[in-house]
């Protein structure tokens, strides 16, 4: 979610104490549309990223599917040779 406000925030609030409220602000939104948010801790994704020698940000989607017991879609081949039990192709979702 930090992302959405990063990328969305006008220029004018960059780098200020409003940060924080606009992501308060962007969750309390989020959950009142009645969607759940789920976050991974950032021990589990490092650790996950060093064992796989995968990317931070990789490990993070591959460390919330594993809690939600789901599996990432994915075409990234290197990614899933990695994480075969974590992923899976756009080809086989759709078959199942």
């Amino acid at each position: 979610m930090s992302n959405l406000v990063v990328k969305n925030l006008p220029d004018a609030l960059r780098g200020k104490a409003e940060l924080p409220s606009a992501l308060a602000n962007l969750d309390v939104a989020v959950r009142g549309l009645g969607l759940v948010l789920h976050d991974a801790p950032h021990a589990d994704v490092l650790m996950l990223a060093q064992r796989l020698a995968v990317s931070a940000y990789d490990a993070r989607c591959l460390a919330l599917a594993q809690t939600l017991g789901q599996r990432v879609v994915t075409e990234d081949l290197p990614l899933g040779r990695k994480a075969p039990h974590l992923t899976q192709s756009l080809a086989d979702a759709l078959a199942a």
